[in-house]
Protein backbone atom coordinates (compact mmCIF):
# COMPACT_ATOMS: atom_id res chain seq x y z
CA UNK A 1 0.00 0.00 0.00
CA UNK A 2 2.83 2.42 0.82
CA UNK A 3 4.45 1.68 -2.55
CA UNK A 4 1.19 2.36 -4.37
CA UNK A 5 0.77 5.65 -2.52
CA UNK A 6 4.36 6.64 -3.39
CA UNK A 7 3.80 5.84 -7.08
CA UNK A 8 0.51 7.76 -7.19
CA UNK A 9 2.17 10.75 -5.50
CA UNK A 10 5.02 10.63 -8.01
CA UNK A 11 2.59 10.50 -10.94
CA UNK A 12 0.64 13.44 -9.54
CA UNK A 13 3.78 15.57 -9.25
CA UNK A 14 5.11 14.58 -12.68
CA UNK A 15 1.70 14.99 -14.31
CA UNK A 16 1.25 18.46 -12.85
CA UNK A 17 4.65 19.77 -13.88
CA UNK A 18 4.84 19.55 -17.65
CA UNK A 19 5.20 23.27 -18.31
CA UNK A 20 5.74 26.71 -16.89
CA UNK A 21 4.08 29.62 -18.69
CA UNK A 22 4.45 33.39 -18.64
CA UNK A 23 2.83 36.13 -20.69
CA UNK A 24 4.09 39.69 -20.40
CA UNK A 25 4.29 42.88 -22.43
CA UNK A 26 6.65 42.52 -25.37
CA UNK A 27 9.55 44.84 -25.94
CA UNK A 28 9.35 46.53 -29.36
CA UNK A 29 12.48 47.68 -31.20
CA UNK A 30 12.11 51.07 -32.93
CA UNK A 31 13.40 49.58 -36.20
CA UNK A 32 10.84 46.73 -36.13
CA UNK A 33 7.40 48.14 -35.24
CA UNK A 34 4.60 45.60 -34.89
CA UNK A 35 7.01 42.83 -33.94
CA UNK A 36 8.19 41.45 -30.60
CA UNK A 37 11.83 42.10 -29.75
CA UNK A 38 13.73 39.74 -27.47
CA UNK A 39 16.72 41.79 -26.33
CA UNK A 40 18.36 38.95 -24.38
CA UNK A 41 19.02 37.06 -27.61
CA UNK A 42 18.72 39.90 -30.14
CA UNK A 43 15.76 38.31 -31.93
CA UNK A 44 12.82 39.92 -33.71
CA UNK A 45 9.66 37.83 -33.74
CA UNK A 46 6.76 38.62 -36.10
CA UNK A 47 3.23 38.49 -34.72
CA UNK A 48 2.01 34.89 -34.44
CA UNK A 49 5.45 33.35 -34.85
CA UNK A 50 7.23 31.14 -32.32
CA UNK A 51 10.92 30.71 -31.55
CA UNK A 52 12.66 27.80 -29.85
CA UNK A 53 15.31 28.96 -27.38
CA UNK A 54 17.29 25.79 -26.74
CA UNK A 55 19.74 27.33 -24.27
CA UNK A 56 16.90 27.66 -21.75
CA UNK A 57 14.50 25.06 -23.24
CA UNK A 58 11.67 27.50 -23.97
CA UNK A 59 9.27 28.40 -26.74
CA UNK A 60 8.56 32.12 -27.14
CA UNK A 61 5.57 33.34 -29.18
CA UNK A 62 4.66 36.89 -30.20
CA UNK A 63 0.94 37.47 -29.61
CA UNK A 64 -1.42 40.46 -29.77
CA UNK A 65 -4.20 41.30 -27.36
CA UNK A 66 -6.34 44.45 -27.57
CA UNK A 67 -3.82 46.10 -29.88
CA UNK A 68 -0.80 45.45 -27.64
CA UNK A 69 2.03 42.97 -28.24
CA UNK A 70 2.84 40.31 -25.67
CA UNK A 71 5.50 37.65 -25.43
CA UNK A 72 4.26 34.23 -24.37
CA UNK A 73 6.99 32.06 -22.88
CA UNK A 74 6.45 28.34 -22.33
CA UNK A 75 9.20 26.52 -20.46
CA UNK A 76 9.63 23.38 -18.43
CA UNK A 77 7.86 22.57 -15.21
CA UNK A 78 9.52 21.65 -11.96
CA UNK A 79 10.78 18.09 -11.65
CA UNK A 80 11.23 16.71 -8.15
CA UNK A 81 13.89 14.04 -7.77
CA UNK A 82 12.92 10.91 -5.87
CA UNK A 83 14.89 8.04 -4.39
CA UNK A 84 16.05 5.59 -7.08
CA UNK A 85 15.35 8.21 -9.77
CA UNK A 86 17.55 10.63 -11.64
CA UNK A 87 16.76 13.79 -13.58
CA UNK A 88 17.72 13.62 -17.26
CA UNK A 89 17.53 16.33 -19.91
CA UNK A 90 18.85 16.98 -23.40
CA UNK A 91 19.16 20.70 -24.23
CA UNK A 92 20.03 19.84 -27.85
CA UNK A 93 16.39 18.86 -28.45
CA UNK A 94 13.60 21.36 -29.14
CA UNK A 95 11.06 22.34 -26.50
CA UNK A 96 9.34 20.44 -24.87
CA UNK A 97 11.58 17.43 -25.56
CA UNK A 98 14.52 19.19 -23.88
CA UNK A 99 12.65 19.44 -20.56
CA UNK A 100 13.98 17.46 -17.61
CA UNK A 101 12.34 14.12 -16.91
CA UNK A 102 12.72 11.43 -14.29
CA UNK A 103 14.26 8.06 -15.02
CA UNK A 104 13.53 5.63 -12.23
CA UNK A 105 14.80 2.11 -11.54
Amino acid sequence: MASLLRILSLLAVVGASFAAAYIGPAEVHKDFPGKCYIASIGAVLPLGYSLQVRSVCETKTCIEQSGDLYLEEIGCGLVVQYENCRVVEDKSKPHPYCCPNLECN
